[in-house]
């Protein structure tokens, strides 16, 4: 294992272990069952690693199982923290943040009614915001059988230290999202599907 491997590692570690305190402390029930393909997958991905490292040396499949292994484990142990951090229950910066656009001279209702005006751009727009899962696995892959393997150490480290910014600034900067500040009319999207429908205060998501 090279450092970067180790450290995300340890930060895993550490944000379980902070997970389980929260959930201890905070009287929060979880069911650890769910966990139970998590683990066996992580533990999968890290075994075959180990495999190619040291008994069939295969460098391109010890990297891509490695940090696939670790980016599944931190995606499990940091969307528990992003639901610890929403149950802060702080004040929503919504107006916050639409005063923002405002300032810079962004209209968001004006940007969904000329997306929604146009079908194919849509389409494609809804393409492209259901396409980030599949792009970081098409990027893991790529990168690791062609040999790039510093560069997949510092794409999933990237990753996981901005998540980890993300989840910090998640809890002061808590927010419902445009969709519920906003209410805009279902006609102005009718030709896009922005993520989790229906939008408003029946919303899966808010929920």
């Amino acid at each position: 294992m090279t450092s970067l491997s180790k450290t995300s590692l340890l930060i895993i570690a550490l944000l379980g272990l902070l997970d389980m305190a929260w959930m201890i402390f905070g009287g929060f029930a979880f069911r650890w069952s769910d966990l139970v393909m998590t683990v066996l997958g992580t533990g999968a991905l890290l075994a075959a690693s180990f495999f190619y490292t040291r008994y069939r040396p295969e460098k391109d499949l010890a990297v891509v199982t490695l940090w696939t292994g670790i980016l599944v484990a931190f995606s499990a142990v940091a969307a528990i923290t992003s639901y610890l951090f929403a149950s802060l229950g702080l004040s929503l910066k919504d107006e916050w943040f639409a005063s923002f656009d405002r300032a810079i001279g962004f209209d968001w209702l004006a940007a969904l009614a000329f997306v929604n005006q146009y079908e194919w751009l849509g389409k494609v727009s809804t393409f492209f915001y259901f396409s980030s899962l599949p792009m970081v696995a098409v990027v893991l892959i790529y990168l690791s059988f062609s040999g790039q393997h510093r560069r997949v150490e510092l794409f999933v480290t990237a990753l996981i230290l901005t998540c980890l910014v993300t989840l910090v600034a998640s809890g002061p900067l808590a927010a419902m999202g445009p969709y519920v500040h906003y209410h805009p009319s279902p006609e102005l999207y009718r030709n896009f599907a922005p993520g989790v429908m229906p939008q408003g205060a029946d919303s899966r998501y808010i929920a």
